[in-house]
């Protein structure tokens, strides 16, 4: 993996985690099992983050299989 391939796999990840926060703020409230509506953002932001960090390995990562 060279320099190129890892700076687009770092913007990749960054675009998933804010992506991940912003739909999840989005749609936090709407989940029918929380009452308040801040409470319902701030869950779905940190879901949202948690995803969107899980979803592009990286080389750190435990379920990285590297290039064989």
């Amino acid at each position: 993996m060279d320099v190129a391939d890892e700076d687009q796999a770092k913007k990749q990840r960054i675009l998933f985690l804010v992506v991940g926060a912003v739909a999840g703020g989005i749609l936090g409230p709407f989940m029918p099992f929380i009452n308040d509506m801040f409470l319902g953002s701030a869950i779905g932001i940190v879901a949202g983050v948690l995803i969107g960090t899980k979803l592009i390995p990286d080389e750190t990562s435990s379920n990285f299989r590297g290039y064989e």
